[in-house]
């Protein structure tokens, strides 16, 4: 460290020096953004032909790459609603230059890579983008994919269990995502076909590894092997296993832990001959079979431990991966011990395997031409990565100040005190609604955390590979109000908690000034946090009394509580907007209506049931400034409400609208307030679920004529909520 502080001081940060040069790159693709936005989806699309055709003439990716990106970026925020940010650009060329990015939890690697992805699929040879798990490479080839094929670009995506056929087409296109497990046995396989023309990998050109300090530095040695059924019977395995059973450690062998190896004492191989009925168990009559068995079976009952190293799974001994905390279906313990496991286990106990081809992730991701990766955490390897894979690693700012507290290491004596003391600050953080993930490094540690959480009471989720295909329901529930859930570490991994639980839900589609839209019109997001606190405070800390806010999270929170269905809240707000703006001519109703059948699809694709959908309506303050009479609010509102019932909509909760200003406006106000108030009481489909917009000013959790501190939204949400509650609960 202090070598590297003095270099500093003589020649410089290098990380600094590169970020600077990059920031040139960044300035040329901020400039083209006008030339961008002024462009026909048609006329952004044919860019990827012309780029093609520039390459074919002599030019190099490097030339074209401000132009790409800022093409990207702007195909993004018309496709997804997701721009850019200036980091995330910065982010892309590192890739593109072979490097590792270092970027924080949320700054939008996914994102970051539709850039360097493009670019260089632009060469024809393609590119990989590399996932631990074939949920993330499901989701970012869909939802990443709209991005490409907008440019012409085709996608792929690999997934265990597919055909030969698919398989191929998926490495076909200009881009392909999947896992490095399937990247990895797809090469080895491609090295057993008799033909050539039965391989479905090409030239391994460009790949972009996530986390890519997890599948480079922590599984780099884990060796994907292919193997066949050996000749061998199985017997001796459960011989064996009956032996060590009547075993006894110290007196009959001898274990190291750290070591993780086992060794037979004389009293032992003393043991193990009587029960065999033999009397030398190492002599050339029986050869090395029983001597390794015995040290096979000794292993899977000293070293390798249920729920920890392994679990039993539908008869079948399934490998823990010991860094990720998943369970590695199909691949088995070598040279035995995988047959002394089940053995042990009383499962079938299947015939050991020879080994056809095998290669290592390290090997492997080397292979590439150019290589490349994100994560939240490289720097402290930086020298392991330069030295294996020539990557040098670039630290890239975030986009907004880091506001996140690291505490320092607390250390106990005991791992009964540290145990308490997670359990006591858990139950603090519980009360107070935090919700809380608490990381744990075994099955077993997540367990026993479970039970002593249990013996308080706290309601709780584990997460671990007994429960992993839960995972998406467990994880889409850890950011709710006071949620708890244990997990080992194959849930910090490029997760984010963006998951619908399947089963039953209600969608609720929100209009008004207080919802804060969602950027992607196809997407869906539950909401399980301050919207106001991330969107709009520069801070990003939410605070009783913080100068904006949204009531949604209030809303659906307290909804959930009071009916126990969770809540799809949909967003649609425009602010400051009339209800002029709602009509069959503006796309604020066009939009929403969008946005209805994409969720009512997504539904239908994930297994959700839509219990009932509604409408939450709070708008009408603009229509008090700009007078509106009543007569044409009702007017406008009924023609809107039509459109929206005629796509699925089944009830409007409205909220009322105040006067504020204490002016001659007030007027306005209450015609609109009324005019909304006299609809509802002569619809059965229309009701009035709050009216404490009246009052806040009174209570002094007003901040102007229109808004409220965010006490003043929760107010109002809980209000709202309970209201609906009743009525569902009641009527519908």
């Amino acid at each position: 460290m202090l070598l590297e502080s003095i270099l500093k001081k003589i020649f410089g940060d290098p990380n600094a020096k590169e970020l600077k040069n990059i920031q040139v790159i960044v300035d040329k693709i901020n400039a083209l953004e006008p030339e961008m936005q002024a462009l026909s989806s048609a006329n952004l699309a044919a860019k990827t032909g012309k780029f093609k055709l520039r390459l074919a003439k002599g030019e190099t990716l490097d030339d074209i790459l401000p132009e790409a990106f800022a093409v990207v970026r702007e195909t993004s925020r018309r496709i997804t609603g997701m721009r850019h940010f200036d980091v995330q650009l910065i982010g892309g060329v590192v890739l593109h230059r072979g490097k590792i990015a270092e970027m924080r939890t949320g700054e939008g690697k996914t994102l970051v890579a539709t850039l360097p992805a493009y670019l260089n699929a632009l060469t024809g040879k393609g590119v990989h983008v590399v996932t631990v798990n074939d949920y993330l490479a499901r989701r970012d080839s869909e939802d990443m994919g709209r991005i490409y094929r907008a440019l012409g670009l085709s996608v792929g995506l690999i997934v265990h269990d597919m055909d030969y056929p698919d398989r191929k087409a998926a490495y076909a296109a200009d881009i392909t995502y999947g896992t490095n497990n399937e990247f990895g046995f797809d090469y080895l396989r491609d090295n057993m076909v008799v033909d050539e023309n039965q391989m479905v990998q090409r030239e391994l050109n460009f790949c972009i590894v996530d986390e890519v300090d997890s599948i480079l530095i922590d599984e780099a040695r884990t060796p994907l092997i292919i193997s066949g059924p050996g000749e061998k019977s199985t017997d001796l395995y459960r011989v064996l296993a009956h032996v060590v059973a009547n075993m006894n450690e110290n007196e009959d062998y001898t274990v190291d832990e750290k070591l993780k190896t086992v060794a037979p004492t004389e009293t032992g191989i003393a043991k193990a001959e009587k029960m065999l009925g033999i009397v030398n168990l190492y002599d050339a009559e029986h050869g090395v079979d029983f001597s390794h068995h015995l040290m096979c079976a000794l292993k899977a009952k000293a070293i390798m431990h249920r729920d920890r190293d392994y679990v039993v799974k539908d008869g079948q001994v399934i490998i823990v991966d010991e860094f990720t905390g998943r369970l590695m279906f199909g691949r088995r313990f070598s040279e035995g011990l995988h047959q002394a496991i089940e053995a042990k286990e009383g499962v079938k106990v299947e015939r050991e395997s020879q080994t056809l081809a095998t290669i290592t992730f390290q090997n492997y991701f080397r292979m590439y031409n150019k290589l490349s990766g994100m994560t939240g955490t490289a720097k402290t390897e930086e020298q392991e990565f330069q030295k294996i894979y020539g990557l040098d690693v670039i630290v890239i700012p975030t986009n907004k100040p880091m506001i996140r507290i690291d505490y320092p290491d607390v250390i106990y004596k005991t791992k009964r005190a540290k145990y308490k003391a997670a359990v006591a600050e858990i139950e603090e953080c519980h009360k107070s609604g935090r919700p809380v993930l608490v990381g744990t490094t075994s099955i077993a540690q997540s367990e026993e955390l479970s039970a002593m959480l249990k013996r308080r009471g706290i309601a709780h989720n584990v997460l671990n590979a007994k429960y992993h295909e839960k995972e998406a329901e467990i994880i889409s529930k850890a950011g709710q109000y006071g949620a708890v859930t244990i997990a080992t570490n194959m849930a910090g991994r490029g997760i984010a908690c963006t998951q619908f639980p399947e089963g039953a839900t209600d969608l609720i589609s929100g209009a008004g000034a207080e919802f804060r839209a969602i950027s992607d019109p196809t997407r869906l997001y539950p909401i399980a946090e301050p919207f106001g606190a991330l969107e709009n405070n520069p801070t990003g800390i939410f605070e009783p009394n913080m100068k904006t806010g949204s009531l949604v999270t209030s809303f659906v929170n307290t909804y959930f509580q009071n009916t126990g269905v969770p809540v799809l809240g949909l967003s649609s707000s425009k602010g400051g907007s009339v209800i002029a703006n709602w009509q069959d001519h503006d796309d604020y109703l066009t939009d929403t209506i969008t946005r209805l059948k994409s969720a009512q699809t997504f539904c239908e694709q994930h297994n959700i049931t839509l219990r009932h959908q509604y409408l939450l309506w709070c708008q009408g303050e603009s229509d008090g400034d700009h007078h509106t009479s009543a007569d044409e609010y009702t007017k406008q509102f009924m023609q809107m409400y039509e459109k929206l019932k005629a796509v699925g909509i089944e009830h409007c909760f409205l909220i009322g609208i105040g006067a504020y200003n204490g002016t001659a406006d007030d007027i306005c106000y209450d015609e609109i307030r009324n005019a909304q108030y006299s609809f509802a009481e002569h619809r059965k489909d229309i009701t009035v679920v709050s009216r404490l917009f009246e009052k806040m000013k009174a209570r002094g959790l007003m901040k102007d004529s229109f808004h409220y501190y965010q006490a003043g939204y929760n107010e109002v949400g809980k209000d709202a909520a309970i209201n609906t509650a009743k009525y569902v609960l009641t009527v519908a």
